[in-house]
């Protein structure tokens, strides 16, 4: 007959063997994250893609994103059964052992540090229809509303210049942000999110490393997840010289890099989001926060 002293080395080590499955696990999903950092830095088609899931996805994280990205190459709008929950929605029986591994942030507030996860593509989820995709229209009076944050952000001077090809572009020698007014309100604000981020990137000439040729692609980046949050046509960025700007990059650096660029997006779609859409900001304040 087992006896107590056998059952306490028994319990003792299956907890230690599964402490060791986890930590294996947690390892294995963290290669696989700098794995997704690396290829996605790399390949200018797979950059765009997390792009534009980055953007349709804003609130998460860069790593959870390319890791999503990796795992379920289709996805489009995606989150934690918590999320889909909230927004009335449940992921199918036969979805529940193919969703995208991710790192989330425990529930318990007290917790430290963050738990290994699931995260769910729309497509694998039934229930309440979500809301369509916010479009401000072209001439509105939403949008010209929309274009006093992003001027506003932008941290540079602004003047009207009718003779500028372009809708708007900055010009780091006079740290001043021209505008060609003439020019379609929706053109305007996506040159806008692009300049108003090269013009954050300067930091009024405090930044004595700027270059506009070597922040091009994040300022695109970013200006493009802005535009695509609320509709705005703008093209993609040009990623042909994606691997150029982050040779000698380790995985951390390059997940440090797209970080910074989804919450310099979200911090100025919010911005906006506030202004054009105050009540709805009220209402979400009101509400329960649900992991992504």
């Amino acid at each position: 007959m087992i006896s107590i002293r056998d059952l306490i080395e028994k319990t003792t080590s299956q907890s230690e063997q599964q402490r060791e499955v986890r930590q294996a696990e947690r390892t294995n999903l963290s290669q696989m994250r700098d794995a997704a950092f690396e290829v996605v830095t790399t390949e200018p088609e797979l950059y765009q893609k997390y792009l534009t899931l980055q953007a349709d996805n804003i609130r998460c994280s860069a790593g959870n994103v390319a890791l999503t990205l990796i795992q379920l190459p289709d996805a489009s709008k995606i989150g934690s059964i918590d999320y889909w929950h909230s927004v009335g929605r449940y992921v199918q029986d036969e979805a529940m052992q193919n969703g995208a591994k991710v790192f989330v942030p425990p529930r318990n507030k007290n917790a430290r540090g963050y738990f290994m996860g699931v995260y769910y593509d729309i497509s694998q989820t039934t229930g309440r229809p979500l809301e369509g995709q916010a479009v401000i229209p072209e001439g509105s009076p939403k949008l010209i509303a929309a274009l006093e944050p992003l001027m506003q952000g932008a941290r540079a001077a602004l003047k009207e210049d009718n003779t500028l090809e372009q809708s708007a572009y900055y010009d780091p020698n006079t740290l001043t942000i021209l505008v060609n007014t003439e020019h379609p309100a929706h053109d305007v604000f996506a040159a806008l999110a692009v300049e108003s981020v090269h013009a954050r990137m300067h930091n009024q000439g405090r930044n004595t490393q700027y270059n506009r040729e070597a922040y091009q692609i994040d300022a695109e980046s970013i200006g493009y997840m802005v535009c695509r949050r609320f509709g705005v046509p703008c093209k993609l960025p040009d990623a042909s010289e994606l691997a150029a700007s982050f040779d000698g990059c380790d995985p951390a650096m390059r997940g440090t890099y797209l970080e910074e660029q989804r919450q310099t997006a979200k911090s100025i779609g919010d911005s906006i989001d506030r202004t054009i859409n105050p009540k709805q900001q009220e209402q979400r304040r009101g509400r329960p926060a649900y992991t992504r």
